[in-house]
């Protein structure tokens, strides 16, 4: 565990999921 910036965390995922798609975050989070 540990601090995360939601702000610029939030950004890259959300830049992310529209240039990989949503089974590569689901992977990422190990869902």
């Amino acid at each position: 565990g540990g601090y995360i910036p939601f702000g610029p965390f939030l950004a890259g995922a959300g830049l992310t999921a529209m240039v990989a798609g949503p089974n590569a975050i689901l992977k990422v989070l190990g869902l």
